[in-house]
């Protein structure tokens, strides 16, 4: 809402909020002045002891005042409502762009994961494409562990210290996250009990979050999360943005699990079917040795040898 002013109001010829105060403060038999939020006078005239002041809202929230008599109460309503309409406009055009982006992120990220090697190459891929849709100082990918029962760090990205250390305060929720399946923004992490520790002290630098599931089919296998390690208040729209991200991520995420635990089950029989050749091979040389001719000479030999020490 603070994207709409008085003053941008009042400079947008074509909405013809000008032209209309003009109009109004004709009729008026007390001066009229139009100020903002900050108590600057945008337009108009400031009188001493004006009969009234009159606020300019959208919504609940007030963009400045006009003072004056019955005139002013006339100019301020219709100013709310230019104000208002000129927000629902911005906030359509921001959606409309959201949903380009959003769009976007689907039609290109498929290709770049398809080009990726491996899970983790894939994660950081995910990391960076997050970043450069969000405001954010970090990022991290973490995937379940279902031998260890705990969530493991792929990939991570900070701006200061290890990136495993400064998520460690964000557990909490981020396994939330990850058991409700439930995405969550936190845009005051020191306020929230979930990141205070036994003492009281506040812990951790990071101070906003975005944590978003990762699902492969009904199962969470994992989450991402979208840190700032500065003040900044996330919104749905960031939001959904991650989450279009995630939902695009994790089917290629668990394709390269399946494909990694296939190698890994084909390496462990090509390691067993080594081992009986191996052992296959000893037991053929032996026996070949033992049908050698050379080899049943020197068993006569030995017979023979024998034989005598018994005589003498």
């Amino acid at each position: 809402m603070s994207q709409v002013t008085l003053k941008k109001l009042f400079a947008r010829r074509r909405i013809g909020v000008h032209a209309v105060a003009q109009a109004i403060a004709a009729l008026a038999d007390t001066p009229v002045g139009v100020w903002d939020a900050e108590n600057n006078l945008v337009w108009g005239e400031a009188a001493d002891d004006p009969p009234g002041a009159y606020p300019v809202q959208i919504a609940e929230t007030q963009i400045g005042v006009v003072t004056g008599g019955k005139a002013a109460a006339a100019l301020a309503e219709f100013l709310s409502y230019a104000a208002e309409n000129e927000f629902e406009k911005r906030q359509m055009g921001r959606e409309v762009l959201d949903s380009y982006r959003e769009l976007n992120i689907l039609y290109n990220i498929s290709d770049k994961l398809a080009a990726c090697s491996g899970v983790r190459e894939m994660a950081i891929l995910a990391i960076k494409e997050a970043r450069k849709l969000i405001v954010s100082t970090g990022g991290a990918v973490m995937l379940f562990d279902a031998g260890g029962g705990i969530l493991r760090t792929v990939a991570a990205a900070a701006r200061e210290g290890a990136p495993e250390s400064v998520f460690m305060p964000c557990m909490d929720v981020i396994n939330f996250v990850h058991e409700t399946g439930k995405a969550e923004i936190v845009n005051d992490v020191p306020a929230d009990r979930r990141f205070i520790d036994g003492d009281g002290d506040e812990v951790g630098a990071v101070s906003s979050l975005v944590c978003v599931p990762l699902k492969a089919g009904r199962e969470t296998m994992g989450v991402m999360t979208v840190i700032n390690e500065d003040p900044y208040p996330y919104t749905a729209a960031d939001l959904k943005l991650v989450a279009a991200l995630a939902l695009q991520t994790a089917p290629m995420i668990e394709q390269a699990l399946a494909y990694e635990e296939k190698l890994r089950v084909l390496e462990r029989e090509l390691l067993e079917l080594c081992v009986e050749i191996d052992e296959g091979t000893k037991y053929v040389s032996m026996t070949d040795i033992a049908q050698m001719a050379y080899f049943q000479e020197l068993r006569r030999k030995a017979q023979r040898t024998r034989e005598r020490r018994e005589e003498s």
